[in-house]
C-alpha cells in the first residue's frame, strides 16, 4: 500500500505529541511492508521510510488568512505523481486553509489530535481562560482580534498579562477570519472518507461544532502498554501516600487545581511530588508543599511511576487524548484527573477517580478523596487496571481502515 502521512508546521523529529505518534506511526506502517511517505518541514534526521520536506509560506501558527496558492499548486502536483493509494492527514499547521481541494477525489483520512480545524487556538480555551464546549461564530468572531495576527501584539498581550495577572490582554479590532476559518476546514472534514477523532470527548465537541463527518474514535498507541505484564504492583508502606504530577506546568496543565488540592490535602499522610519542567512556578511548588524533582526523560519515566502511589493529571481545557494518562495506567498507576477532554474514555471509579474542575464541590470531593486514600485503597485500585492499546496494535487497527477504505471504492 502507497501511503502519505501529512505532517506539517514541524520537523518529523520534533519532541510533540504529534510528530512523536506519526514518526511512530510510520516506522511502523513501513515496517508492515507498506510504501511510506511522510510529509513534514525540513528535517535533518533520516528515516528508513520517504521523508518530503514542504517549505510553507507561514511561519508557525496563523491567526490571519492561510493563503498559500504556490505551496498548495506544489501538493497537488506531488499527490497527481506519486497516485497514493491511501493520504492520512495528521497536522495542516503551514498548508493553505484550501487543502480540500488538493485532496478532493482521492482517498483521504484526517486524524483529529486537537481542534486546529474549528479553533485558530488550537486549544478551544480563549482569554477568558475557561474551555470552550464548541465552535461558537459570534463568540469565537469576538476571541480572535485583528491585531492578533501580528507578533508583536501577541507577545505584549501575553507580556501585560504576566504583569497584571489578568486575561489576555489584545484590544478588539473585528474580523472574521475564524468563521472563514471554519468554512475551509468544514469542507476539509466533511469530505474525507473517514474522520478518526482521538478520543469521544474531540468527536463531540467537533459534532456540536456543526461538522458534519463520517467520524470514528480511534485512540492512538502508547509505546508504554508493550510493558505492562512486567510491572509488579504491591502494598505501599511508606508512610506517605505519594501523587505525582508531570510534564510542563502552565494553567491550561491544571496549576490552579493543583495548587488548590496541594493546600488541602493532609499533609501528614499525602504528598505531592513533580517532575517535568516547572519554569515560572518552581517558588510556587515550594510555597505549596510539592516536591520537585526537575526535569525527567522517557527513560526515567517507568522507574519514577514505580516509586509513586497514584497519578495527579488536571488539565483545565479539553485535552484531547493525554498521552500522560496512557503512561500512568501502563505503569499501573491510578489517576486523579479532571474529567476534561480525552481523559474519561480511559479514567473511571475503578483505576481512579475524575471531577469537575470549574467545580468547587467538585474540587473539594477531589481533595476528601485523596485524604481517605490508603495503601489498601491504592493497591485495589491498581488491580483494576487495564493497559491501553500499543503502538504495533494501533497500527494494525489503522491499516484494517485503511483497507476498507480501499475496499469500498
Amino acid at each position: 500500500m502507497k501511503i502519505l502521512e501529512i505532517c506539517t508546521g514541524f520537523p518529523l523529529s520534533f519532541q510533540g505529541g504529534i510528530t512523536n505518534y506519526v514518526r511512530s506511526l510510520a516506522n511502523e506502517l513501513y515496517s508492515s511492508g507498506n510504501d511510506v511517505y511522510v510529509l513534514g518541514a525540513k528535517d535533518s534526521s533520516t528515516y528508513p521510510f520517504h521523508y518530503v520536506e514542504f517549505t510553507s509560506n507561514f511561519n508557525g501558527f496563523v491567526y490571519g488568512g492561510q493563503n498559500d496558492p504556490k505551496g498548495l499548486q506544489w501538493l497537488k502536483s506531488f499527490v497527481a505523481k506519486e497516485k497514493f493509494d491511501i493520504i492520512h492527514v495528521h497536522m495542516g499547521i503551514g498548508l493553505d486553509w484550501n487543502l480540500f481541494r488538493v485532496l478532493e477525489g482521492t482517498n483521504y483520512l484526517v486524524s483529529l489530535h486537537d481542534y486546529y480545524y474549528i479553533c485558530p487556538r488550537i486549544t478551544m480555551m480563549g482569554p477568558s481562560g475557561i474551555a470552550c464546549e464548541k465552535y461558537d461564530q459570534e463568540k469565537c468572531k469576538k476571541c480572535i482580534s485583528y491585531l492578533h495576527r501580528f507578533k508583536i501584539a501577541r507577545f505584549l498581550s501575553r507580556h501585560i498579562s504576566s504583569l497584571t495577572g489578568k486575561s489576555e490582554f489584545v484590544p478588539y479590532i473585528p474580523q472574521n477570519i475564524t468563521k472563514i476559518r471554519y468554512e475551509k476546514y468544514s469542507k476539509l472534514l466533511s469530505n474525507a472518507k473517514l474522520v478518526l477523532p482521538v478520543s469521544t470527548r474531540v468527536q463531540e465537541i467537533y459534532i456540536n461544532s456543526g461538522i458534519n463527518a463520517k467520524y470514528k474514535v480511534m485512540h492512538i498507541g502508547n509505546i508504554s502498554a508493550e510493558n505492562f505484564d512486567n510491572v509488579n504492583i504491591t502494598k505501599s508502606t511508606d508512610k506517605f501516600i505519594n501523587l505525582v504530577f508531570l510534564g510542563r506546568l502552565s494553567y491550561y496543565k491544571g496549576i490552579k487545581p493543583l495548587f488548590f488540592i496541594a493546600d488541602r490535602v493532609n499533609k501528614d499522610k499525602i504528598k505531592i511530588h513533580f517532575w517535568g519542567y516547572a519554569g515560572e512556578y518552581s517558588e510556587s511548588l515550594k510555597t505549596h508543599g510539592i516536591v520537585n524533582h526537575g526535569k525527567y526523560n522517557q527513560m526515567q519515566l517507568s522507574k519514577i511511576l514505580s516509586s509513586m502511589d497514584v497519578g495527579l493529571v488536571l488539565p483545565i481545557w479539553e485535552d484531547n487524548g493525554p498521552q500522560v494518562v496512557m503512561e500512568m495506567l501502563n505503569n499501573k498507576l491510578p489517576v486523579i484527573a479532571t474529567s476534561m477532554g480525552g481523559i474519561t474514555d480511559f479514567v473511571n471509579d475503578n483505576n481512579g477517580y475524575l471531577f469537575n474542575p470549574y467545580s468547587n464541590d467538585g474540587l473539594d470531593k477531589a481533595v476528601d478523596f485523596i485524604n481517605n486514600l490508603t495503601s489498601d485503597k491504592v493497591f485495589n485500585m491498581k488491580t483494576m487496571i487495564t493497559r491501553t492499546l500499543s503502538p504495533k496494535e494501533h497500527c494494525l487497527e489503522l491499516l484494517n481502515v485503511y483497507q476498507k477504505i480501499l475496499q469500498a471504492k
